[in-house]
């Protein structure tokens, strides 16, 4: 095949997909679980196809980190002093943005350092940051990663980790649906979504080679995904009476998250962007992590888009303008803040 240079933009796109994603599934009613509600029975359906699928966003971030990160050889000094400590004070900051909001909406929940330091210590601020705590836990171990997805010589154990993880986070939770029974209590350590996405990330990036730059390839995987995605929906819906909310709805997230990173890497990898699109997603990119820390406040802030627009338009359109907008602001702001001194460099 030609040798052809794949632009690293395609990260910066993926980073832009993957915060819309987790805006999305956190718009509660207002979006995400909207489908409860609608009596429309296209509102109804797109909410369970939109449930099935929007999960993607998280195994999206973790894929993402394993392409950048793990193709490097760090010290155990260096990541302790560069980028867990640089973790713990971006959870120290966001905490505090995140408590003063709350006050500022809640005076009555009052304010002590006391309370600031549990709310660091459980995570319990805000629900939606757990994920920088297991990227911190992910941020311990990563000089032993990189050094580990360097001495796997065979890349098909790349893909076989892969596919037992989703077999065991996807089809066994569909064996126990249909046969009744409770989840198995059998494990493996290596099972941790952080890892095996990472390393799924690292694999496409860097060992998958010409594989997914076929488009029969790609366009198998698609096919794939659309099964995954009616057998979901369909299990969504059959429990939805008891549930009360969709609750399959990551059952193939990374398989999503999978088929994105390698759509978008071949999409960039066989058309050349104009220049200024590519900066206008490198720009996006940049904000991204900021966007992701004020998430919370940007929905809160710009939730006055929805409400105006849910009663001239549908729900879900009226959804995606609100996310579309809290994303534009939190890039906009985030690269903002950027240009301040060691602020700036946190996010």
């Amino acid at each position: 095949m030609k040798d052809r240079k794949t632009k690293i933009v395609y990260l910066e796109i993926l980073r832009v997909i993957a915060i819309f994603g987790v805006l999305f599934c956190h718009t509660g009613y207002h979006g995400a679980h909207h489908y409860v509600m609608a009596e429309n029975p296209l509102n109804y359906w797109l909410g369970m196809f939109l449930v099935s699928v929007m999960q993607y966003c998280i195994p999206l971030f973790f894929m993402i980190s394993g392409a950048l990160l793990l193709k490097r050889e760090e010290s155990l000094t260096y990541v302790l002093k560069h980028r867990v400590v640089k973790m713990l004070i971006v959870i120290f900051f966001v905490v505090f943005m995140q408590y003063v909001w709350n006050y500022h909406k809640d005076p009555t929940i009052g304010f002590d350092l006391k309370t600031y330091f549990r709310l660091v210590y459980e995570g319990s601020a805000v629900s939606q940051h757990w994920f920088l705590y297991t990227y911190t836990s992910f941020l311990l171990v990563l000089p032993f990663l990189q050094k580990l997805v360097k001495s796997i010589q065979k890349k098909s154990w790349f893909l076989y980790l892969f596919l037992a993880y989703q077999f065991s986070t996807g089809i066994l939770p569909i064996i126990e649906y249909y046969q009744g029974w409770k989840a198995s209590k059998f494990e493996i350590p290596l099972f941790a979504d952080c890892i095996v996405l990472s390393f799924l990330g690292y694999y496409i990036a860097h060992c998958s080679e010409d594989f997914f730059y076929k488009g029969e390839n790609v366009a198998v995987l698609f096919l794939i995904c659309i099964f995954a995605v009616g057998e979901t929906m369909y299990m969504n819906h059959l429990a939805l009476p008891e549930t009360q909310l969709a609750s399959f709805g990551e059952l193939f997230c990374a398989l999503y998250a999978l088929f994105l990173f390698v759509l978008v890497r071949y999409i960039c990898y066989w058309w050349r962007m104009p220049g200024f699109v590519e900066k206008l997603f490198r720009f996006a990119g940049a904000g991204v992590f900021g966007t992701y820390l004020a998430e919370g406040i940007l929905r809160d802030c710009l939730e006055p888009i929805y409400i105006a627009l849910n009663t001239k338009i549908y729900s879900y359109p009226a959804t995606f303008v609100w996310v579309f907008a809290c994303v534009v602001v939190g890039v906009l702001v985030s690269n903002l803040i950027k240009r301040i001194p060691l602020v700036g460099k946190l996010i």
